[in-house]
């Protein structure tokens, strides 16, 4: 196992701590936890996102938050075509512990 340098491990607590404060708790409740549910899995589409959320208008959701640029990605073609900034991804989930 890699270990990380207490520079690198730095910027990654920086960079949690600038998506708690800039992003993160401007956002509406509703989406803010629609976005912890799904933050579970690596990728999702519509159909997850109602599943892992219980939020029926997930895939509106999911645009809007595509609108605000809340670093999802899509990826065209694929299966399960969504997916967070990883850097997301990871604060969401460490939220929910």
């Amino acid at each position: 196992m890699r270990t990380r340098s207490p520079t690198s491990l730095a910027s990654v607590d920086y960079t949690a701590r600038f998506l708690q404060e800039e992003v993160l708790r401007h956002l509406p409740n509703e989406l803010l936890s629609f976005l912890e549910r799904t933050s579970v899995v690596n990728t999702f589409d519509g159909e997850l996102a109602v599943k892992l959320s219980g939020q029926s208008n997930a895939p509106r959701l999911i645009q809007q938050l595509q609108s605000q640029d809340v670093f999802i990605q899509q990826r065209c073609g694929e299966r399960l075509p969504y997916s967070y900034h990883p850097m997301l991804r990871r604060t969401l989930y460490q939220r929910l512990r």
